[in-house]
This record gives structure tokens, C-alpha cells and sequence, in this order.
């Protein structure tokens, strides 16, 4: 789709499937070589209630014949054959696993493990020495009583 395209066709008011399009701001870049265009994606503000940009789009759709798309076929997702465009494999997605450690690292965050890390360690450092003081204190005050007699 280019930017011509978009003005003849689709940003007519006239036309009845342009109206699922009104307040779609397409911004056309000169330094985009292959085409693409960029959507700005509104949403609306909880403080004020006014919509506003949340973030833009880039997007590029290529419309071919039915000849051309038979002889070079893509695969639908990431399934073979991969191009046109290449889609890379997701990241951050959780996977099935026995191994614990992993599962706590994919289903936490890396402040949340430090903190959950940080109170492990006070209760196994005061665990500790609470263990001393039970087994170590009463030898000492034993020794002293009987250092005395």
C-alpha cells in the first residue's frame, strides 16, 4: 500500500469501507524505501478522558496477484517456508518444565526474585542463628556453672 494508494482509495469519505477508517493517521515516511507506513494507535487516557497516541504502528501490506503468490509460498506463522518477511521465534513465553528453578525464573520477574532471594537469606541467616544460640548457649552456661564448682 502506498501512500497514493491510500489517498485515491481508502481515505475517501464517500466510500462506505473508508468509514471503519476516519480517525486511522496514517504518517507516511520519505526515508522508508520499501513502502511502509506508520498507524498511530490511540487509546484513551484514564486521568483526563481524552483520547491519546499510545504508540505507532509500522506496517507494510503487499497485495499480489494470485500467479505470483503461487509460485513463491510463505508458510502461515513461522512454518516453513519462513520469509517474506522472516518471523524470528518468540522470546519470553513460558515453556513446560519439572526443573523449578526455571519455572521460577519464567514466572518471575527479576526484582521479584532478588526480593524473594533477599528474604530467603534473612530467614535462613536468622534460622541459623537461632540454631546456635539453642545448641551453642546452653554448652557455654554449662561450662561456666561448672568451671565454678
Amino acid at each position: 500500500m502506498t501512500k497514493q494508494y491510500w489517498e485515491e482509495n481508502m481515505n475517501d469519505p464517500d466510500k462506505p469501507s473508508s468509514a471503519l477508517l476516519q480517525n486511522v493517521q496514517l504518517k507516511f515516511d520519505k526515508d522508508d524505501e520499501d513502502g511502509s507506513f506508520r498507524v498511530k494507535l490511540f487509546g484513551k487516557n484514564e486521568e483526563t478522558g481524552e483520547d491519546e497516541c499510545n504508540s505507532i504502528l509500522r506496517m507494510l501490506i503487499d497485495i499480489v496477484p494470485v500467479a505470483i503468490a503461487e509460485e513463491s509460498p510463505v508458510g502461515g506463522a513461522q512454518d516453513d517456508p519462513n520469509n517474506s518477511p522472516y518471523l524470528p521465534p518468540p522470546i519470553g513465553r513460558i515453556s513446560f518444565t519439572l526443573n523449578p528453578w526455571k519455572l521460577f525464573n519464567m514466572l518471575l520477574g527479576p526484582k521479584a526474585r532478588r526480593a524473594i532471594k533477599k528474604w530467603f537469606c534473612y530467614v535462613l541467616c536468622s534460622a541459623l542463628c537461632v540454631a546456635i544460640c539453642y545448641y551453642v548457649v546452653p554448652g557455654a552456661l554449662a561450662n561456666l556453672l561448672t568451671s565454678w564448682i
